[in-house]
């Protein structure tokens, strides 16, 4: 995930499905490893993500809106990119299942984009 920063990745740890070649398989990781393993991987993937985020501040962007919700007491219309970036833009702006294009200003949230 390193070299190629992934914008968003799933992470999982395995657990042994009963009736399987693999859950009948010798020395199995430990479940304290796997935990470990997977809150690493998912910092890394935090990371990546905000970086790329960070990267569209002050970029142009179109989202597609797909809700209005109030966050931190004022209305937003929320919707995606294409590139699939969480993006909130103020709620006089647009309507749901609209299209509508905004300057990407900072964050609203840690994952929430915010244009005007």
């Amino acid at each position: 995930t390193e070299k190629v920063n992934f914008y968003e990745t799933h992470i999982f740890r395995y657990s042994p499905r009963k009736g399987t070649i693999a859950a009948k398989m010798k020395d199995q990781i430990q479940e304290s490893i796997k935990v470990s393993r997977s809150e690493v991987l998912i910092r890394i993937s935090e990371e990546h993500s905000r970086i790329y985020r960070e990267k569209h501040i002050n970029d142009t962007l179109e989202i597609l809106i797909e809700e209005e919700k109030e966050i931190n007491g004022v209305n937003y219309m929320l919707g995606h990119t294409k590139d699939y970036v969480l993006a909130a833009i103020p709620a006089k702006n647009g309507n749901v299942n609209e299209i509508i294009a905004g300057k990407a200003v900072g964050m609203l949230t840690d994952e929430i984009m915010l244009l005007a």
